[in-house]
């Protein structure tokens, strides 16, 4: 929660809170001073130990501090922040100049290192330049949540979904295809992909599958919608009925993820589809066709029927007899 109100404040310009931790109390005094011109937030802390009994209150974006200091030394300090406070930056402004100090310092995770005496442009250059980058960094994750949060959104609507999502290649082979294949049809998604959809396609519908995904004028705002047999694993007589809709895709708009529950990741995707399951529909319409011109007894055909029957067109020495009587 520390964090989303720090990133908030720094997307919307609000000026960063920045602790000056210096056991020389006009020395804190004057930075302070001097950040406070230009519009920072600031809190003195007079020594390591207030500083860390502050760290442990209050939340920082940025802090300044010594490294050699009585009781608890700057390096204790950095250690206590980046326990507490991970996501503050560090600057340290100190007398010591020895390659050890620097090196270490650096290593513990600070941003910048500005030697005493100091010169108070460069140093309020430098605040500018590490809270400017603090700002990117931020920015960058919070654009990093928002696309994870949209990526988590479109595995569950894509896992969730009561229909078959597939893609395929240039050339026809599944390159993504959900686990709704599995439950649907028996083939586990990685068995199928990178084979050609005619594998899934009944016999009989192989070419009305292919000139459909095919046809010169399908395209993402106007895709092509048929109705088509699927064969179920394991047996070449068993389909369903599935009514499929497939759309040409650009793969330059949009970024495949590989953690999609399923077969692929879409990556070389230039077909996008679904598969609803509609077995029950057809069998419900056959029946109730078979209802309307059938005797439910007998299950020969009724008079309804030879009705319908006789009432398709004849041939003409058959018409012009029916109509001598």
């Amino acid at each position: 929660m520390a964090t989303e109100e720090r990133n908030r404040r720094l997307s919307q310009g609000m000026a960063p809170r920045i602790l000056v931790v210096d056991d020389e109390p006009r020395l804190v005094s004057a930075l302070a001073t001097l950040l406070l011109s230009y519009g920072y937030h600031v809190t003195e802390a007079h020594g390591g130990k207030h500083a860390c009994d502050l760290i442990d209150t209050l939340r920082f974006d940025l802090a300044l501090l010594d490294l050699r200091m009585p009781e608890v030394d700057g390096f204790a300090v950095m250690a206590h922040l980046a326990n507490q406070q991970p996501e503050c930056g560090t600057v340290v402004i100190s007398g010591e100049s020895s390659f050890t100090s620097v090196s270490r310092a650096l290593r513990r995770g600070a941003l910048d290192y500005i030697r005493k005496p100091f010169d108070p442009e460069e140093l309020v250059a430098t605040v500018k330049n590490v809270v400017g980058k603090q700002s990117l960094l931020k920015a960058h994750e919070d654009i990093q949540g928002r696309l994870e949060k949209s990526e988590a959104l479109h595995r569950y609507i894509v896992n969730s979904s009561p229909d078959i999502v597939f893609m395929l290649d240039a050339h026809g082979r599944f390159c993504f295809i959900n686990s709704k294949v599995e439950s649907l049809l028996g083939y586990k998604p990685a068995e199928l992909c990178e084979r050609h959809f005619r594998h899934i396609l009944d016999d009989r519908d192989v070419t009305k599958g292919i000139y459909a995904l095919n046809a010169p004028d399908v395209s993402a705002d106007n895709p092509r919608t048929i109705e088509i047999r699927l064969k179920t694993r394991g047996s070449r007589q068993a389909t369903r009925h599935f009514e499929i809709t497939a759309f040409p895709i650009d793969p330059q708009n949009w970024t495949h993820s590989s953690y999609t529950r399923g077969g692929g990741s879409g990556q070389n995707a230039s077909y996008y589809g679904t598969a609803r399951d509609v077995t029950e529909r057809k069998e419900a319409e056959a029946f109730i066709n078979f209802q309307a011109y059938h005797d439910l007894l007998t299950r020969l055909p009724n008079r309804a029927c030879s009705k319908t029957a006789w009432n398709w067109p004849l041939p003409m020495h058959a018409a012009q007899t029916r109509s001598l009587r």
